[in-house]
């Protein structure tokens, strides 16, 4: 008995083509054509390849078939929520094949398979591609043994060496293929997603710049002359003038910062103590934390850690993403702000116990007029990232919904500071 090629080709076909729909389906072009029904989609593919493989088998043997490998794959990426989905239609159409005693025992052991797999689910999705696919090909490995054994055990006789070892292979075999095409996936998507956000920054960039230069003169001239005119007026309408001042400025700091946007360069590059930067904006968010009833928890660190920019730009950012924490906390909380040095790198992580943001929302933080909050123009972000990305760092950002959030803010120490 040998595997023939045309239905081990299409067992692979099988398991290769409904990926093509998970790039079309998470493709950020079409977010919203595809948001409503995603959910039930993705279930849906990787079942359709195991009800396909069931259906065409490589060898006229029962579970002779690549039906594990979605299985794998969906646990593995997808977690115990696709996993246990998966499993319930699995069994449904395992009536069609097993009945009695043999479905009692199908049932025990794809409870325990489909609970296994996801347990790694977490680790696999952060490990790097090597380590992805040390864990997978040995899952396949062992589903393929297993497989075996149960198709021995049912049929009560030795299956041929060279076919059992053909059907290990290509187990392996395959899931080296579809790994590698799920990671190339998932880059491409990543990719596109930092193109249209390129895209969106250079459009808004550019309005900045160009809206922020017409309004900021008139502004000036404004509040140069209403300063003249105070020693004119009467001190009675001294107040109207320190409003209308205080106005003005307010106006100048949403310019400034539009202009920070817009043109993000370092005028006077200098090396800023973080430690000193980080004790500042923990003084002036105090108030407000105390106003939303947010305890703030920081060691103070005793390290000496200098990076080069603009300080005042580099205390705004801290100060945004600290503000941010502690708004996301109507009800109160802790905001934790944790001050390391790793390899060159100085590592700033504020974390909230807030109310959490969704991966959609996570992805789209630094865009141009994004914002999570009702009343918010997104500018505070758009600002922060900018200035981060200025200083030759990046910000990471981990979130889950109703238990919190965390900004990490890496950036490369000042080497003749270090």
């Amino acid at each position: 008995m040998d595997i023939a090629t045309k239905e081990l080709l299409n067992n692979i076909l099988f398991i290769i083509f409904p990926l093509l729909f998970v790039q079309i389906i998470y493709s950020p072009a079409r977010t919203k054509m595809f948001e409503k029904i995603r959910i039930w989609l993705i279930p849906l593919l990787p079942a359709s390849s195991i009800i396909l493989c069931m259906l065409y088998p490589i060898a006229d043997l029962h579970a002779f078939d690549f039906r594990t490998i979605p299985i794998i794959i969906a646990g593995l990426y997808g977690g115990f929520r696709l996993s246990f989905i998966l499993f319930g239609i699995y069994m449904v159409f395992q009536l069609f094949f097993v009945t009695g005693f043999d479905y009692f025992l199908s049932f025990m052991f794809n409870l325990i398979f489909f609970s296994f797999v996801p347990l790694f689910s977490k680790r696999f999705i952060q490990a790097t591609i090597t380590m992805k696919l040390i864990i997978s090909i040995g899952m396949a490995f062992a589903a393929s043994i297993l497989n075996l054994l149960f198709v021995r055990w049912r049929l009560g006789e030795m299956i041929d060496d060279g076919l059992a070892a053909e059907f290990i292979a290509g187990h392996m075999m395959v899931m080296i293929i579809v790994v590698l095409l799920i990671e190339m996936i998932v880059q491409n998507i990543f990719l596109e997603q930092r193109l249209i956000k390129a895209e969106k920054v250079e459009v808004a960039s550019h309005l900045a710049a160009s809206i922020s230069h017409e309004i900021r003169n008139p502004l000036t001239a404004s509040k140069g002359f209403m300063q003249l005119l105070y020693e004119d007026v009467p001190k009675s309408r001294h107040e109207y003038l320190n409003i209308a001042i205080q106005e003005l400025n307010q106006a100048e700091s949403v310019i400034r910062n539009y202009l920070t946007f817009a043109k993000p360069s370092l005028e006077r590059p200098e090396a800023i103590s973080v430690t000193d930067i980080v004790e500042t904006v923990i003084g002036i968010a105090e108030p407000l934390a105390a106003e939303h009833e947010v305890k703030i928890n920081y060691d103070q660190a005793n390290l000496s850690i200098h990076v080069l920019g603009d300080r005042i730009r580099l205390q705004q950012a801290l100060l945004n993403i600290v503000k941010n924490g502690i708004e996301a906390m109507p009800n109160g909380g802790e905001l934790t702000i944790d001050l390391q040095m790793k390899d060159s790198v100085v590592t700033i992580e504020v974390k909230d116990t807030g109310i959490g943001m969704s991966t959609e929302q996570m992805n789209r933080l630094g865009e141009p007029y994004f914002s999570t909050k009702e009343k918010g123009t997104g500018l505070g972000m758009m600002v922060t990232y900018r200035i981060i990305q200025t200083m030759q760092g990046q910000i990471i950002v981990t979130s889950e919904k109703q238990k919190g959030t965390s900004f990490t803010v890496e950036i490369p120490v000042h080497e003749r500071a270090s």
